[in-house]
């Protein structure tokens, strides 16, 4: 009995929570119509939200309008209700003094396409806007950045909103500021760093200029920085005082200078920083590396020079991506970097990098996926060919260009490469076994000394490579017939060759193929027509070659230009010029044309032979032509009858 009563005072302690509060938050009539007014001066289509908001129901119900206890709208969310039309200065959301009390206004993803009602400044309790991806235009009222209740404020994804950043006043409220991929121009104000509270700043994809604020160190609160794809410029700031910043990404500026190894210090949190695409030199600073909770680092595309020195404490390091690629860095590769065992992607390639590099080194990278080393000074020892790199590595993307390679590494037999790049190097054959790793998708080996094309017959439920560019190289003799097996290929180049012979029909296999280049080879005969059933073919150049005969006509063959077949004197036909088709084939028959006219003439021919020198078909065909017309105008027996005989006289005339 007891228990029955616990459960009967639970029941009714769960009812009074529900209802009460749902009373004392029933909507104020003068907002409820207040936002009915809104809703009619809107346009829009398939709204989930609005279908709800009606005056037979309590506002605070609707779904997207958020009420306090007492009966308030707070919040106001329609993002992705397909609105066109009717948010602007004129809208009655912005004149009526009974929704005052709004602090959340969130219309991202509408298709808005009118300049921000600058009456939003009216919302003296503002504290979120997110206009995100809403086609805004003009530009963006300054005076909505200083309210001083605003924490977060999002206008990214409006490509045709412009403004710049006001002066911010001291122990502003302002936590996330978003404006990626706006027009947003000018210089960062130094006030900036009167924003204490700031935890994300987003300015990627604009257009702002001039130098990093010193200030920024005093935003002790700041997560993310994110500024890249801007025309900063100066030097790095620094950063000693972001303590809690977690990721930073600079590049596509202008930036110049030194990376100063102070100015990093105290970034304990620091897990992702990205320098890239700017115009630093100096040496890259060891302190870097050294910080605990380090990612990713990317400094490519700068002008960083000198040794790259060892890296102290990688057993505890958690660096999983490291971009050092296209700088003017030396000397030897560290060692210590192939210790890293977190290491996931390692780009070092177009540098000056130098000396021997020792692949069993790659061993200790069990994660490693992407490996880049193009473009340096390397010179892989004369043992990795017998290097048995372990299987259980994650290598899939391996680029190992311009590095003087003569052969392909042996050690890949055994990887699950999807990527494989050695183009300009000096490898002069193509080993079997390369025809056997399953995973392989794309295969570049363009610029090297590769004389003789073999393709093993493989199985193409299990081969599914993509792309094989073995252009600029020494091949002759015919194209095999064998590559019409790999039906997965979507490009294929073997240009600027010396193959010979003609171009194999097989190749109407490859039904997924959208790019073909064979030019500049020495193929002769016709363009086989089955290829006009590569439905997909998007690109085809046949260029400069010793082909012969009229182009084939097909659906993709119409689609493509001269140019796609010139240099072949033999050739005719459109899209080659009207001159060039009638002096290319010659005295070539087009029997398309001319089988229809040696049939009409000979039938022609054999009719009227026929009635000259055969009695009995002329007599026949007399009265069958009489009696027809007859048929048609019964009038003229009556007319021409009594004619008739002039008809034997006529006979007569022709017995003779």
């Amino acid at each position: 009995m007891k228990t029955l009563l616990c459960f009967f005072l639970f029941l009714i302690t769960l009812w009074v929570s529900i209802i009460i509060p749902a009373v004392h938050s029933r909507c104020i009539k003068n907002q409820q119509r207040s936002l009915l007014q809104f809703k009619k001066s809107l346009v829009f289509n398939h709204s989930t939200k609005l279908s709800s908001w009606n005056a037979s129901t309590d506002c605070c119900s609707w779904v997207g309008v958020t009420c306090s206890s007492n009966g308030h709208v707070l919040g106001l969310d329609i993002s992705s209700e397909h609105i066109s039309a009717g948010i602007n200065n004129s809208s009655s959301l912005f004149h009526l003094h009974y929704l005052q009390s709004l602090s959340v206004i969130k219309l991202d993803g509408n298709n808005i396409s009118a300049p921000v009602p600058g009456f939003f400044a009216n919302f003296s309790n503002l504290t979120i806007l997110s206009l995100q991806g809403c086609n805004l235009h003009g530009t963006f009222p300054k005076e909505i950045f200083q309210l001083p209740s605003l924490q977060s404020i999002d206008l990214s994804y409006n490509q045709q909103l412009d403004g710049s950043l006001p002066e911010f006043p001291m122990n502003g409220s302002l936590r996330n500021l978003h404006l990626r991929w706006t027009k947003f121009s000018g210089l960062l104000p130094n006030s900036i760093g009167n924003l204490k509270m700031l935890s994300t700043l987003n300015v990627v994809y604009c257009n702002f200029t001039g130098p990093i604020p010193k200030s920024i160190t005093n935003l002790t609160q700041l997560v993310s920085l994110s500024m890249s794809h801007n025309k900063l410029e100066g030097s790095i700031p620094s950063f000693s005082g972001v303590k809690n910043v977690v990721d930073i990404d600079l590049s596509d500026n202008g930036l110049t200078g030194t990376i100063n190894s102070t100015h990093w210090r105290n970034l304990t949190k620091l897990s992702y920083l990205s320098l890239g695409s700017n115009k630093l030199d100096g040496n890259i600073p060891a302190s870097l590396f050294s910080l605990p909770l380090l990612g990713r680092l990317v400094l490519s595309s700068n002008q960083f020079s000198g040794p790259f020195a060892e890296i102290s404490n990688v057993s505890s390091n958690l660096l999983y991506g490291l971009d050092l690629s296209s700088n003017n860095l030396e000397g030897p590769i560290p060692m210590s970097i192939f210790s890293l065992q977190g290491l996931i992607n390692l780009d070092l390639s177009s540098n000056n990098f130098g000396g021997s590099f020792p692949p069993d080194c790659l061993h200790q990278l069990r994660h490693l996926s992407v490996l880049d080393l193009s473009y340096n000074n390397l010179f892989l020892t004369h043992d990795y060919t017998n290097f048995s790199y372990s299987s259980t590595s994650q290598l899939s993307d391996l680029r190992l260009v311009s590095l003087q390679l003569r052969t392909i590494p042996n050690f890949l037999r055994n990887q699950s490469v999807i990527n494989l790049d050695l183009s300009e190097n000096q490898i002069s054959s193509i080993p079997n076994w390369i025809w056997s790793l399953n995973n392989l998708e794309s295969l570049h080996l363009s610029w090297n000394s590769l004389d003789n094309l073999e393709v093993q017959s493989v199985n193409p439920t299990t081969l599914v490579i993509i792309l094989i560019d073995f252009s600029c190289n020494k091949f002759k003799g015919s194209i095999p017939k064998e590559i019409g097996e790999l039906i997965s290929l979507e490009t294929l180049n073997l240009s600027n060759n010396a193959f010979t012979g003609e171009v194999p029909s097989s190749l109407s296999y490859l039904s997924q193929l959208h790019s073909l280049d064979l030019s500049r080879n020495k193929l002769s005969g016709q363009i086989p027509p089955e290829l006009t059933n590569l439905t997909y073919l998007a690109f085809l150049n046949l260029s400069y070659n010793r082909l012969v005969g009229r182009i084939p006509n097909g659906a993709r063959f119409s689609t493509f230009d001269a140019a796609s077949f010139e240099g072949n004197k033999g050739l005719w036909g459109p899209p080659l010029p009207a001159d060039k088709t009638w002096s290319n084939h010659g005295h070539e028959i087009d029997w398309d044309i001319i089988c229809p006219e040696i049939g009409f003439t000979c039938g022609f021919g054999i009719v009227i032979g026929s009635l000259l020198f055969c009695k009995r078909w002329r007599k026949w065909y007399y009265r069958a032509m009489y009696n027809m017309l007859l048929k048609i105008f019964p009038q003229l027996e009556q007319r021409f009858g009594h004619h008739r005989r002039h008809v034997y006289v006529h006979q007569r005339f022709w017995r003779r």
